[in-house]
């Protein structure tokens, strides 16, 4: 049977739970533009009734949550970072292919034929020959500056790997110390959130995802299953230089090491298909180009002399005077660069100064001659399409942008009518709360009274 003081203990507890729903909801208020944040509520709980007299009991608070949503956003997280670095840095790599400047490499080849095909109606003027010869030089300038960009491209996309492994890290070891603390504070919402976010941010850096397992710790598995951290456990992410020229990404815990070069997602995954793939293809394509073109009109000028009747001389030569074997050394031979009469524009044995053409002639039929891509394609139409290979790439990876960053604003817009704070909603919630808390207050106020009546009466 119910007492005043057990009346008391009830209304003051009504109190009590109401106060908490204002709390949290005030809670919700203050934090609706925090990153990370997902609402949190509290349950109220009735207690059990006669013999007792009953009442109400506060459970929690917990936060609004979706472990199912929460994997989908880290993933899509990781899928959207490795598109925008991907496309950030094909961007620089077009530039490099295309040329930013006017003096890009089809138009280079394209200004030296037409040169030559100059040259055939004025064999012996002197302006012109050393016209074509800086064409040529220009020509070898281009490849060597196209050679040096794509290099520095992977080079900058090497550099922004090892940078964000470091974040990577960073965001790995928080991960593992809100891991420590949650077992401790195994509810703590706070916690929670600032541990989902992390998460979030190292999906976008590595791609991978979390799981939370039964023993409420958060896990990160990257690359196929390689654990990045593990309970209040976290690997390193290295980016280190194993072989050849740039680094690699290795997951290392303890003795053992993992490498994920290959498997990484996230923004250093799209730093690392730039460098080791689309870039390299486009450096092993310049370089096939440079070597194809500097042959052909090598073998075709040797064939031809200068106006000091000498033959069998190479137009294009590397550093060291030998036939071009890379764009980055490539160069006009130096005898020539030096005197424009050596350029072979007569045929052999035509006589010096004949004002003979036939070399130049047969020069000048090299632009449209199957030269290039195991004589598939001419010079310039390889040309076209190491570059449009490259756009064609860049306008692939901007679709993908369009496509993740439209997956993530859907995602986002999902979790926010589920965990995300509504400022209407939270003000109904916390005019019910407070016209309880104020019914409980009442309660309260009157059972004093009766208490006091009670205490004056005896």
């Amino acid at each position: 049977m119910a007492n005043i003081s057990s009346l008391l203990v009830l209304g003051g507890n009504a109190v009590l739970a109401q106060n908490a729903g204002i709390a949290t909801t005030g809670k919700n208020i203050a934090n609706v533009n925090t990153e990370g944040y997902q609402r949190e509520r509290i349950d109220l709980a009735s207690l059990p009734g006669a013999p007792n007299l009953g009442g109400v009991r506060v459970i929690g608070p917990y936060r609004t949550e979706d472990l199912l949503l929460a994997r989908r956003e880290q993933l899509a997280m990781g899928d959207r970072g490795l598109a925008l670095s991907a496309s950030s840095s094909l961007s620089s790599l077009e530039d490099a292919i295309g040329g930013a400047t006017s003096h890009d490499l089809i138009d280079a080849m394209g200004a030296f034929f037409a040169g030559v095909s100059e040259l055939i109606s004025s064999p012996l003027d002197l302006a012109r020959r050393q016209s074509v010869v800086n064409q040529a030089d220009q020509v070898a300038r281009i490849f060597r500056r196209v050679a040096s960009e794509i290099q520095g491209v992977r080079t900058d996309a090497d550099g922004r790997i090892y940078d964000m492994s470091g974040q990577a890290n960073k965001l790995a070891a928080e991960i593992a110390s809100l891991n420590k603390e949650m077992v401790i504070n195994r509810n703590d919402p706070v916690l929670a959130d600032k541990r989902d976010l992390a998460a979030k941010k190292l999906s976008e850096l590595i791609g991978g995802q979390a799981r939370i397992d039964p023993d409420g710790m958060l896990r990160f598995v990257v690359g196929g299953g390689v654990v990045v951290v593990d309970g209040a456990r976290a690997a390193t992410v290295e980016a280190v230089v194993v072989s050849g020229t740039f680094r690699s990404v290795r997951v290392v815990d303890g003795a053992h090491v993992e490498d994920i070069t290959t498997r990484v997602g996230g923004k250093i995954g799209g730093e690392v298909r730039v460098r080791d793939t689309i870039a390299a293809t486009a450096a092993t394509d310049v370089d096939q180009l440079a070597v194809d073109f500097s042959s052909a009109l090598n073998t075709q000028h040797s064939a031809g002399e200068g106006l000091d009747g000498t033959s069998g001389r190479l137009l294009f030569t590397n550093s060291a005077g030998a036939a071009v074997t890379s764009a980055s050394d490539m160069n006009v031979y130096s005898v020539i660069l030096a005197d424009p009469r050596r350029i072979a524009v007569a045929a052999a044995g035509s006589g010096a100064g004949s004002g003979n053409n036939a070399n130049a002639l047969a020069m000048a039929a090299l632009r449209n001659s199957l030269i290039a891509s195991s004589s598939t394609r001419t010079a310039v139409d390889e040309a076209i399409r190491i570059i449009g290979a490259v756009g064609l790439a860049r306008a692939n990876y901007d679709r993908d942008v369009q496509v993740e960053n439209a997956r993530v604003d859907a995602l986002a817009q999902v979790r926010d009518s589920l965990s995300g704070v509504s400022i209407q909603e939270e003000m109904s919630r916390l005019s019910h709360f407070r016209a309880a808390a104020e019914a409980a207050a009442k309660f309260v106020q009157t059972v004093d009274s009766l208490l006091q009546v009670l205490v004056e009466r005896l």
